[in-house]
């Protein structure tokens, strides 16, 4: 993108995005309603969300990840029925305030397959099968990226026998981006599939041929927007692609 692109790009997502990250020192304690050692729980972020959809009125959130959450789960509650409540709540919450929820999981432990871990599924995540039964849509980001040293494969010509066993694995930079839709609740808003991704030598990321994106992509090859779009200024939010 060119100068002016990135310029209105810029100034389209410092008015529209928000990054809540409250610390000890500085943190809105609503009128003594969060104190500085509960600025981390989800009392305080929603409070945060509460604040920017009456002053800015933000349709959406997104919160990463969920481990970084300070959980106030009391010792005598499981943690497959507390973490099914905190969904609930957030659940209502989204309705109530007319939000879309976006909450970032890792998986717990998962079993190796070969070189490399099995891809988890949404039963996978750490803490409760709730987040498959509660979650509208449920997207699964996985990478093989680990790739085991054979006499069929050996780029650098090593001599395997020389090799210890960590040492006959390597990491493969290229090794594509899965994304799995594996939940769609409603039919009208996607479907259950997956696609392979990768990254361009320009940090973009494409499902299309390789040799195709790269030629498109290349600088010399691609097209400037009309200077039009960038002459006026008054105000509009609308970005330029």
């Amino acid at each position: 993108m060119n100068d002016a692109m990135y310029s209105k790009s810029m100034n389209f997502i410092e008015r529209h995005f928000f990054i809540i990250s409250p610390d000890k020192i500085n943190y809105e304690s609503f009128g003594g309603k969060i104190e500085a050692s509960k600025i981390n729980t989800l009392d305080s972020i929603l409070r945060y969300l509460q604040y920017l959809k009456k002053t800015e009125n933000v349709f959406g959130y997104v919160i990463d990840a969920w481990n970084k959450i300070e959980h106030e789960q009391p010792k005598w509650k499981t943690e497959t029925s507390f973490i099914s409540e905190q969904l609930d709540r957030l659940i209502d919450f989204n309705d109530y305030w007319d939000m879309h929820g976006i909450v970032i999981v890792h998986p717990r432990k998962i079993e190796m397959s070969g070189e490399n871990y099995k891809m988890p599924s949404l039963y996978d995540i750490k803490g409760s099968s709730a987040w498959k039964e509660k979650a509208d849509i449920g997207i699964l980001i996985h990478r093989y990226k680990m790739k085991k040293l054979t006499k069929d494969f050996n780029p650098e010509g090593l001599i395997l026998s020389d090799l210890d066993d960590d040492q006959r694995y390597m990491v493969m930079p290229d090794a594509p981006t899965i994304i799995r839709t594996e939940k769609i609740r409603f039919e009208e808003t996607g479907n259950e599939d997956r696609v392979r991704m990768r990254m361009s030598s320009y940090g973009q990321f494409y499902v299309d041929d390789p040799k195709k994106f790269e030629k498109k992509n290349h600088p010399d090859n691609r097209i400037e927007p009309e200077n039009k779009i960038f002459d006026d200024d008054d105000g509009e939010d609308e970005l330029p692609f």
